[in-house]
Order: C-alpha cells, then sequence, then structure tokens
C-alpha cells in the first residue's frame, strides 16, 4: 500500500484579494498546536501562502499587497508556523493538490504497493502463521501466503475476520480508520486471537490513537520499509512505519521486532 494517506480529492482554496502573511502565521500556528487532525481549511490557508510566495498567485490589485510579500519566501512561512516544508508539501498531496515545487512527488493515484518480504518472515515468526489477509490481492500473496484472503472486490470490511491476522490496509481516508476499527472489533470479541497491523508512524492521526489503545505493543522502525509494486520497482518511501501487535506474546514480538526498530509496550 501506498506510503500517503489521501483524502477524496477537492479544488484548492482561491487566492484571495488581500492576505496577510503575519495573520495567515498566527492562524495556523494556532490551529497546528491546537488539533491532532489537520483540517481542509488550515491546509488551504498554507496552500495560499505557498501559491502567493512562490510566486504563482497571479496578479494582484494592490501594488502595496505585493510589496508586502516580496521579500518573503515560502521557507520561511514554514519555519514560522512550526512545520517543515516537506510537511506541507505531502498535505497538499494528501488531498491531491498538486504542487508545482513539491519536493517529492509521494501520491502517484496507485494504493496497490506490497509488503516484502523480511517484514512477512517477521510477521510469521511472532504468529506462527497467517490464518487471514483481510486487506489484500493476488499478487501480494506471492509473498503473503495467508490461508485465506479478501481482495477489494469481496471487501473485507463485510466479511468476518479470525484467528491469526496480518493486516497492511488501504492508506486511503476512510478506509484505512474503517479496517482498523474492524480489526479492533474483531480482536475485543476474541475473532480474531493475534494480529500484526503495519501502518505509517502518523502519530497525530485518530486511528494511531485507537490501534495504540488496543494493541500490546508498537515497533516503530528504525528507517523506512521499501514496498515493490507489481512491476518490480521499489517505493522511496517519505516517512517511517509502525507495527502494531495485538496479542499476549508481547515478549515474542518484543524479540523479534526490535531488530526492525524501537518497540515500546503498552501498559495493561
Amino acid at each position: 500500500m501506498s506510503d500517503l494517506i489521501v483524502y477524496e480529492k477537492t479544488s484548492p482554496p482561491e487566492i484571495p484579494e488581500e492576505w496577510d502573511y503575519d495573520e495567515s502565521v498566527k492562524k495556523v500556528k494556532g490551529q497546528i498546536y491546537k488539533i491532532r487532525f489537520m483540517t481542509e481549511e488550515t491546509i488551504g490557508e498554507i496552500w495560499i501562502a505557498n501559491q502567493i510566495l512562490d510566486g504563482r498567485g497571479g496578479d494582484r490589485k494592490s501594488a502595496d499587497w505585493k510589496s508586502k510579500v516580496k521579500n518573503l519566501t515560502f521557507d520561511q512561512y514554514c519555519q514560522d508556523i512550526g512545520i517543515a516544508k516537506q510537511t506541507a508539501y505531502n498535505w497538499f498531496e494528501s488531498f491531491q493538490w498538486k504542487s508545482p515545487r513539491r519536493l517529492v512527488g509521494k501520491f502517484t493515484g496507485d494504493i496497490e504497493n506490497y509488503t516484502p518480504e523480511k517484514v512477512i518472515s517477521s510477521v510469521k515468526d511472532v504468529l506462527g502463521d497467517i490464518d487471514l489477509d483481510p486487506a489484500s490481492n493476488l499478487i501480494a500473496q506471492d509473498i503473503v501466503k495467508a490461508r485465506k484472503y479478501y481482495t477489494e472486490k469481496e471487501d473485507g470490511l463485510n466479511k468476518v475476520w479470525y484467528g491469526r491476522v496480518f493486516l497492511n490496509p488501504p492508506y486511503k481516508y476512510p478506509l484505512i480508520e474503517n479496517f482498523i476499527n474492524k480489526l479492533i472489533e474483531e480482536y475485543q470479541i476474541k475473532n480474531v486471537i493475534s494480529a500484526i497491523l503495519l501502518t505509517n508512524n502518523n502519530t497525530d492521526t485518530n486511528w494511531f490513537h485507537k490501534a495504540s489503545y488496543v494493541s500490546s505493543a508498537i515497533c516503530f522502525t528504525k528507517g523506512r520499509i521499501n514496498f515493490y509494486k507489481e512491476d518490480g520497482t521499489i517505493t522511496q518511501p517519505t516517512n517511517g512505519q509502525a507495527f502494531f501487535y495485538f496479542g499476549r506474546n508481547r515478549e515474542v514480538f518484543t524479540n523479534v521486532f526490535s531488530k526492525q526498530g524501537m518497540v515500546v509496550e503498552i501498559i495493561d
């Protein structure tokens, strides 16, 4: 799966006739520090700053308006609101707003990237085997080799989950949250005996916290996982991943996944 959470495609905001740098910084900085989950409105304000400060905002009626921002840059804006410029570009692309000056184009419209063999090997070292892969397809099963798997057409969200589960959900909102909610539900009613969930390390999201509260341990990867695609090419993700363990063999998970990164055990 892709390493970017993608929302439904929307149109970027209109560039206003008048815009104030300091007021924009104040408004956005307050939102970033007050909320966990970035809103389209806040990201839209950052988009406007990007378009204006990088000189792509078009002609403006006020010459004074231009003079106020001509010596400012989007780099400086990002520093003032407290984020990396790459983070801003990532947020733009989460709504599929293509910025000509983005550093890395993360989203290509293809969310079908697959888990490498070394990861699946570690998963099986902990679970023993994989009874169910509920968000998969035939290509992924060349490596996963689950006893049972559900494809997009079969819609795993409407199936019963059971046994030992490996879940690498589609990284597209709201699907990622729906799959995580399903895993939590099936685990809590004891249909799922144990499970390993693989996601990005998006610690600011609601779904990340939901999974954290129910899991027994989390591994934050050292470095990034290079997923593979159908044509054999390897992805180059721009952020790290996290493995959530659901089950009673926390010590085994810690021993195996401490080789992948830092393991944090959840206090019961």
